[in-house]
């Protein structure tokens, strides 16, 4: 019989991509969240000026 040979993943390559990836994904959600945040603020005088409804 033949034993059988488990996959072992590399670890440095893929380890590095999640801590890179985690601060761009970190600063894309607080741009969105600041933008949503700053447009309710803005709407309705952008209404006003662009003399739309709701």
């Amino acid at each position: 019989m033949s034993t059988s040979t488990q996959s072992v993943r590399p670890r440095g390559r893929r380890n590095n991509i999640r801590w890179t990836l985690l601060p761009i994904l970190f600063l894309g959600f607080t741009v969105a969240w600041m933008d949503r945040t700053n447009l309710s603020v803005a709407a309705p005088f952008m209404s006003d000026d662009l003399e739309l409804g709701p």
